[in-house]
């Protein structure tokens, strides 16, 4: 059965069962509860703080006195998931003052979901010396395997990026989870429900692309593969194209006929492809499918 729990990212929960012991380990009186209210009103200052800072990044765009109050209120919030909720309110800001507090939270915080969402926004500032060396240094060097991908994906330039995917895609000797795992670097922190997004331009290269084809055909993971097809959508090598249009006529799973279909988007010109799309708007047995080979169809009109 599903529960709260469930729906939570680790640290929370971690942090919810210490709450719990503390307090049962600490019984007050009724109407008399003075520590357990002040526990509770240091959680709801950290809440208001939190609701503050959303509401004025919402107005002046994350600058000037958001960026001071962000960084004054990570410094004190007490729990991880506060301090990663904090830091989550500044995706995107380059505002350089950011740079000495991230690079202190990337080495030195005891969380590992905040180290992580430290290391995501240091790639705004990669080109600064002092990000690039702690970027280098938690990639290296950082005890959670989630945190040094991220930290080193942050410090690669775009080639370097596409470099690394390569090298990673074509070696053998690594499992097919570790082959895939650099094109979910960027992804959102461990614990998020929205999972990777593929970034355009990673598959430059033929023979990655050809291999990413062969783990995706081998796995039987639907969850594991799904993602791993929108990376193929910019590849335009006939091995790669011939797959996308197999996933879409034959594959037993809705999700991935859906997101092949969107894959072939902008090869409708080719008429392999438009045969298979025209196919499975007339008579996939899925509705999401058959909508979507239209919308494809209706854009390469």
């Amino acid at each position: 059965m599903k529960t709260l729990l469930n729906t939570l990212a680790e640290d929370t929960v971690k942090e919810l069962v210490t709450v719990r012991r503390d307090l049962h380990q600490h019984p007050e009186t009724a109407f008399e509860e003075v520590r357990t209210a002040g526990i509770v009103a240091e959680r709801l200052k950290a809440l208001s703080d939190l609701a503050l800072i959303a509401g004025r990044s919402g107005r002046d765009g994350r600058t000037g006195a958001v960026v001071a109050a962000v960084i004054e209120i990570a410094a004190r919030a007490s729990s991880g998931p506060e301090r990663a909720r904090v830091w989550q309110v500044m995706a995107g800001a380059d505002d350089p003052r950011l740079v000495g507090p991230l690079v202190d939270t990337l080495l030195y915080d005891t969380a590992e979901s905040v180290r992580f969402e430290a290391a995501a926004l240091l790639e705004t500032f990669a080109s600064d010396p002092t990000a690039q060396a702690a970027l280098t240094q938690a990639g290296s060097f950082d005890t959670a395997p989630a945190v040094r991908e991220r930290a080193t994906w942050s410090a690669l330039s775009a080639q370097g990026r596409r470099d690394y995917v390569s090298a990673a895609l074509v070696d053998a000797s690594l499992s097919d989870a570790d082959r895939v795992a650099p094109l979910t670097y960027g992804a959102d922190a461990p614990g998020s429900p929205s999972g990777p997004r593929p970034e355009p331009g990673l598959l430059a290269d033929g023979a990655a692309a050809t291999a990413l084809v062969g783990i995706i055909a081998r796995s039987n993971d639907v969850r594991f593969k799904a993602p791993l097809l929108l990376h193929l959508g910019a590849i335009d090598q006939p091995d790669v194209v011939a797959f996308l249009i197999d996933k879409v006529s034959s594959d037993p799973a809705e999700v991935i006929r859906s997101i092949a279909v969107e894959a072939l988007r902008g090869r409708v010109a080719d008429p392999n492809v438009r045969a298979v799309l025209e196919s499975a708007r007339a008579s996939d047995a899925s509705s999401e499918v058959r909508g979507a080979a239209a919308s494809v169809l209706d854009a390469g009109a």
